[in-house]
């Protein structure tokens, strides 16, 4: 039994929080202090969306906002689109101190043609070229595209990675191990065990705890206080204390951002 006094701290480190509407934000807010949850990674999707988080976190201090263009959004943009907006992306992260990148990746759900699939892995690169170069880490999205974002990674050699909302197979879990990068698991593991045998299988030290907030389960819209929930169905299927779960997400938390949680 742990002490009446032990509180551990906890990261959400996958969240669109701040998408949701204020009244929303602010109890996320509150119950996330009530948690222990001290950080949410706030990931942005394109260009406009990065400006609002960036504007809202000023009156936030759990948040860390990332800078990202979703995989989804870039199939939207032509080609001169593409390269005009990473020019931005790029005169930006020369000029601001921004903590994480994110989110990025591959979606092959809605990237069903060649043409979109070649648009997401164009930007998907500048991303992976973009953290080695500043030293940031990246917040990668790999639905439907598992083993194609784990082969761009490798070809780029990618070093500070987090798989988000991850789930791989034998093979790919090897490989995540040997590069020693981090993945994610959310509230689908309350209640869903497809992925019990992956969490099973990864070392402690690699397992983050997100929500995807405010996206819903079971009809209720989530939010970063969730994380506890998340880490008691964790700490379960490793065997470990909850101590133990915190104390790994701290590491993590620390790895990434040079800073104690």
């Amino acid at each position: 039994m742990l002490p009446a006094f032990y509180m551990p701290k906890w990261v959400d480190f996958h969240t669109h929080i701040l998408d949701a509407p204020p009244n929303e934000q602010s109890l996320a807010a509150s119950q996330s202090k009530d948690a222990g949850v001290v950080k949410w990674l706030v990931n942005s999707v394109e260009w406009k969306n990065w400006i609002a988080h960036r504007e809202l976190a000023q009156k936030q201090p759990l948040a860390m906002v990332g800078l990202g263009w979703h995989p989804e959004q870039v199939i939207e943009a032509d080609k001169a689109q593409i390269l005009g907006q990473l020019s931005r992306y790029e005169q930006e992260l020369e000029k601001e101190d921004i903590p994480f990148l994110g989110e990025t990746g591959l979606d092959f759900l809605y990237g069903k043609t060649a043409a979109a699939r070649a648009k997401q892995e164009e930007v998907f690169a500048f991303f992976i070229r973009q953290s080695l170069g500043h030293r940031k880490m990246i917040e990668v999205h790999t639905r439907h595209a598992k083993q194609e974002s784990i082969d761009l990674l490798l070809k780029h050699g990618a070093e500070e990675v987090l798989l988000h909302w991850f789930a791989g197979n034998k093979k790919q879990t090897q490989t995540i191990i040997e590069q020693e990068w981090v993945c994610s698991v959310g509230p689908t593991i309350l209640n869903s065990p497809h992925v019990d045998h992956f969490i099973e299988s990864m070392p402690l030290e690699l397992l983050a705890l997100e929500t995807d907030s405010p996206i819903p389960f079971d009809g209720m819209a989530s939010n970063p206080s969730w994380i506890p929930r998340v880490a008691e169905k964790v700490a379960r299927l490793k065997g470990v204390s909850i101590r133990e779960v915190s104390k790994a997400q701290a590491a993590i938390f620390e790895r990434f951002f040079h800073q104690p949680l």
